[in-house]
């Protein structure tokens, strides 16, 4: 029995210092530990990736980008609310980019376009959009472009199903906007 509370105790503090082991910093910049990991990431996402002697030029930016970075923090620049309201910015536009292309992939899945539709649209256009053009020639052209209008309509649906859903206050007068 007590063989087996040993090995036990023996196999927990092994595995817990095996899952303890992390990333060991590979450029120390004062206090600015970088490791493997997110060298490897920064330098996969710069332009220098591409380079044949990449490596070594990113190094010397990576270092110095990180150095004038720290000097900004210590400047009191990171605090500055110029910065934070570009932070905010950033993060929003990011964010909506974002969910933007993930809900218009998921609603995209949604459109089906018939050849009814296209034939129907090449029809009602043929003579202002399609002059001496046969339908087979257009119809890629024609099924894209409805495709677009589909998705947008049913983005569009979406986002005035979010305005519906919501509590919204608006003091017009305030705003310097009519209702």
């Amino acid at each position: 029995m007590k063989n087996r509370i040993y090995l036990l105790l023996i196999v927990l503090i092994l595995s817990g210092v095996s899952c303890d082991v992390k990333d060991k910093a590979v450029i120390t910049i004062d206090d600015i530990e970088v490791t493997k990991t997110e060298f490897e990431k920064a330098f996969h996402r710069s332009r220098f990736a591409s380079m044949e002697e990449g490596r070594e030029a990113f190094l010397d930016s990576y270092i110095y980008t990180k150095l004038i970075l720290k000097e900004a923090e210590n400047m009191g620049l990171d605090k500055d609310p110029e910065f934070l309201n570009e932070i905010q910015s950033f993060w929003e536009k990011a964010l909506l980019k974002l969910v933007l292309s993930k809900k218009s992939d998921e609603l995209a899945a949604l459109v089906d376009i018939s050849d009814r539709q296209v034939r129907g649209y090449y029809q009602k256009n043929k003579e202002k959009l399609f002059v001496g053009r046969k339908l087979a020639e257009v119809y890629d052209q024609i099924k894209w472009f409805i495709i677009q209008e589909e998705q947008s309509s049913v983005m569009e649906e979406w986002a005035e199903s979010l305005k519906k859903k919501a509590k919204i206050k608006i003091d017009h007068s305030r705003l310097g906007v009519k209702k």
